[in-house]
């Protein structure tokens, strides 16, 4: 769950009695259980001829979530009433007001009104204004039919019934109201780290969510009442996983670094973006530069305000300046597909060559100037560009106006993924389905979601067949060429090896740990494709598996 405490006094007056004016206005007047509201809800519901209305008060619902289940039955509901009548006598008003707008599901994993918050209006609760406000207290009847990013037209019109109510019980004038019902709402989550796990923790949203579907909570002879991520949200679910944190972080930080090296390797790509003099104070005043963006590595957007054959003075925010000097530079040439990265003596030394003025780059903080560098940075004027001097020391916090020495970066064009495995128990220790998760990049998990030839991984699904077909390690196969005939197609299939070369008859074992091709097919000809399929299948892995001989070499 995704939770954040907030107090009262914490928060703006006007944000509990939005949930008060749209959940329980008799709040501070009942005893825990609502006699009006039950007659209310019950006279709507006979009209609609459905239960629509539950009729339970902030109480009541404090109760349902911390003690009972989400069963719907008499029963439960007589027990609600009693337990709610309980907490009176234990609690304050306000104690039982405070569990509520921190335990409330609000939708997107969102829990409590700080959460929410967060999550809609990417800024703290006690930051929200009244239309704001109103528009998350609306959400709590049902989070997903009333959530602004999926039904905005919904979330209004509920949020202007919040309002109305609000203005009818005299918690906000008329000007207010209106105010409020005019303001437009801008929708906007704040960045949240998962730290490195944030595929990992995905993946186990994604299996809890099958798990506790439908279909399979039936199957398996449960009734919840509820299921899919409605359950999982609001059960109140203890999650344990094998991820290991320190292997999580380790595979993150090789696959980035691995990904970035091969995007270097590729040659400079070009500035991600490209803007005019007239749209640079625009830019840097939305960008909100933090110094903290810089940390442990970290990379941010930085505008190129003036090039030089040694560098490039940038700018991260309207007082913060930075330079990026033509050495961090080394590998920016132009693409060139029949050149390998790799062996290239191909160097940029001048950085005119990569960057121009106005190009929106990546950069992250570099090591200190050397010294003609520092030099390059305290010359005078150059084509009215303000050259100033280098930080003393990186390290500090940078004051308005030093320079930050910076490395330019590059998103890389190709993706990956890592997945690392104790043979010993199965367990998945660590779980990487891309470069970046989350705001700067998709939450598409490579490793589980993507569908790729598995190549010669198959293999060893092949050699486990065999061995419950006859043969054992010691068994002979022959390495030598051989020819299908395919009377559909009516074409001759040879195969052959990596390396183009026979062997000859040898021992299982090494035909295996060498990846023969054609010992593979040979012995899925002697013991049946069949049986290769059924072991796969018997595995979970889940293509429709063509009956052909291809598919032992992992051609799928």
């Amino acid at each position: 769950e995704r939770r954040f405490l907030v107090t009262l006094d914490q928060l703006p007056p006007f944000v509990p009695k939005a949930f008060l004016a749209i959940e329980d206005d008799q709040f501070y007047q009942h005893p825990g259980v609502s006699i009006k509201a039950i007659i209310r809800a019950a006279l709507a519901n006979f009209n609609k001829g459905t239960a629509t209305q539950g009729g339970s008060t902030i109480t009541q619902q404090v109760v349902k979530r911390l003690m009972l289940t989400p069963e719907k039955s008499y029963e439960r509901k007589l027990k609600e009433a009693i337990l709610a009548y309980r907490l009176e006598k234990q609690l304050s008003k306000d104690e039982i007001l405070t569990l509520y707008i921190n335990q409330i599901f609000l939708g997107s994993n969102s829990y409590g009104v700080e959460a929410a918050a967060r999550t809609y209006f990417a800024k703290h609760a006690k930051e929200l204004t009244i239309a704001e406000a109103a528009l998350i207290a609306g959400l709590g009847q049902s989070p997903s039919a009333f959530n602004p990013y999926r039904n905005p037209s919904a979330a209004q019109n509920r949020q202007i019934q919040v309002l109305r109510r609000m203005r009818d019980l005299g918690w906000i004038s008329d000007g207010e109201y209106d105010q409020a019902v005019s303001q437009k709402l801008a929708y906007k989550s704040m960045t949240v780290s998962n730290g490195d796990g944030g595929w990992y923790f995905e993946e186990v949203r994604r299996q809890l969510i099958e798990m506790f579907s439908e279909e399979n909570c039936k199957k398996n002879g449960y009734d919840f009442g509820i299921y899919g991520e409605d359950a999982v949200y609001e059960l109140g679910l203890t999650v344990h996983t094998a991820m290991d944190p320190f292997q999580q972080s380790a595979a993150t930080a090789g696959l980035r670094h691995g990904l970035e090296d091969a995007t270097r390797r590729h040659g400079w790509l070009g500035a991600p973006d490209h803007l005019e003099p007239s749209q640079y104070a625009k830019f840097l005043k939305k960008k909100n530069f933090k110094l903290s963006e810089l940390d442990n590595n970290g990379w941010t957007k930085a505008l190129v305000s003036y090039v030089a054959k040694g560098g490039a003075n940038v700018m991260l925010s309207p007082e913060q300046k930075g330079f990026v000097p033509v050495s961090t530079m080394n590998w920016a040439r132009k693409p060139n597909k029949r050149v390998s990265g790799s062996v290239t003596a191909i160097v940029v030394r001048d950085a005119t060559t990569v960057l121009r003025p106005g190009d929106v780059i990546w950069v992250s903080r570099g090591a200190p100037l050397a010294k003609k560098e520092q030099q390059e940075r305290q010359s005078k004027k150059k084509g009215g560009a303000d050259i100033v001097e280098a930080p003393k020391d990186q390290k500090q916090a940078q004051p308005s106006g030093e320079v930050i020495p910076l490395k330019l970066e590059q998103m890389p064009d190709v993706q990956g993924a890592m997945v690392s495995i104790e043979p010993e128990t199965g367990d998945v220790v660590a779980m990487v389905g891309g470069y970046a998760f989350g705001s700067t990049g998709s939450q598409f998990n490579r490793a589980t979601q993507a569908q790729r030839q598995p190549g010669s991984s198959f293999k060893p699904i092949v050699y486990s067949a065999a061995l419950d077909h006859g043969f054992t390690p010691s068994s002979m196969v022959l390495d030598a060429p051989i020819a299908i005939y395919d009377k559909w197609t009516k074409k001759t299939w040879t195969p052959g090896n990596s390396d183009g070369r026979f062997l000859g008859p040898m021992p299982l074992w090494q035909a295996l740990a060498k990846s023969r091709n054609l010992c593979t097919i040979r012995m899925a000809q002697i013991f049946g494709l069949e049986n290769v399929i059924a072991r796969a299948k018997a595995l979970q892995l889940q293509p429709d598996f063509p009956r052909a001989l291809p598919i032992c070499l992992g051609a799928v």
